[in-house]
């Protein structure tokens, strides 16, 4: 009974350690104002956290390169209106061989703005975004997609 007994926890153990999903990145979403209103013109920041030795691809590089660049997708809803292209801030660039080409990418934080304005003071702000991140350590990609919602109607 106690081999069982050691035997089924090192089982478990192993199969939970195995079973974490790996996600080196979390995300913040957030308004440059508290509480807008109809008319106003305000930015959606999206901020990532990036694990040490993880990196995250721009949104501002030839997609066609090769690399999965970050992407947001916004439902379209009558209470707001996009201004302008999405915007990331400062992203590193570098030319990569591998790819052949310029890419751009973010350590540690990245800052992506979109610009909306706001058409009813009841909103609903919701999409998704879509990104790949990878490691300086072993070379290890791995492509995520998340939702957000911002808004009164939530």
């Amino acid at each position: 009974m106690k081999k069982f007994f050691l035997t089924a926890s090192f089982l478990f153990l192993i199969l939970s350690v195995f079973g974490q999903i790996l996600k080196p990145i979390e995300w913040e979403v957030t308004f440059s104002e508290s509480n807008p209103k109809a008319g106003d013109e305000v930015e959606i920041q999206f901020k990532a956290f990036i694990e040490e030795d993880w990196y995250l691809y721009s949104s501002d590089f030839d997609p066609d390169l090769g690399p999965l660049v970050t992407e947001f997708t916004f439902e379209a809803h009558d209470s707001y209106e996009l201004v302008g292209d999405l915007e990331p801030i400062n992203p590193k660039k570098k030319y990569d061989t591998l790819w052949e080409g310029e890419i751009s990418y973010f350590k540690k934080e990245g800052v992506f703005i979109q610009k909306v304005k706001i058409l009813q003071d009841d909103f609903q702000i919701k999409g998704t975004y879509f990104y790949q991140v990878c490691s300086d350590v072993d070379g290890k990609c791995i492509p995520f997609e998340d939702e957000f919602l911002l808004g009164t109607l939530i």
